[in-house]
């Protein structure tokens, strides 16, 4: 083997080292956000389960915030229906409307399951306690 060939291959295995470290390093803050997210998870739905004022006001407002993203929606297309636009300003439409109705969906389901487990709290913190459990697992 020549010199050249050593000193690339040397070079390759160093930046794929590092490659592989910063691979890792992305991988466990990815983990230690999604348990993040759990805790804050099973403590959203402890609170709403004790019935907390202020949690359920908020969980009102985002409704309506909802609501108010259909209405928009509604106007919108009944705009698009009466006024006919141009083909750029209606596709600009769709999408805001679809947007909008995605965003509302999303909000609805996440605070309607929340709801939901709130109901059986003991069964709900042992999943989301496995869940938090098996990612610690795949840190270590």
């Amino acid at each position: 083997m020549s010199l050249e060939v050593i000193v690339i291959s040397f070079i390759v295995s160093f930046f794929a080292g590092i490659a592989g470290i910063k691979y890792i390093r992305f991988r466990e803050d990815q983990i230690r956000k999604k348990i993040e997210e759990i805790d804050s998870h099973q403590e959203f739905v402890e609170k709403l389960s004790k019935g907390n004022t202020k949690l359920l006001r908020s969980s009102l407002t985002l409704i309506f915030i909802c609501f108010f993203l259909l209405f928009i929606v509604v106007a919108l297309l009944l705009m698009i229906h009466f006024f006919n636009p141009p083909l750029l300003l209606r596709s600009i439409i769709y999408g805001l409307c679809l947007g909008g109705l995605g965003t509302g969906a999303g909000v609805c389901f996440y605070f309607a399951r929340a709801i939901i487990q709130s109901n059986d709290l003991r069964s709900t913190k042992a999943k989301l306690h496995e869940k938090r459990e098996k990612l610690e697992s795949k840190i270590t």
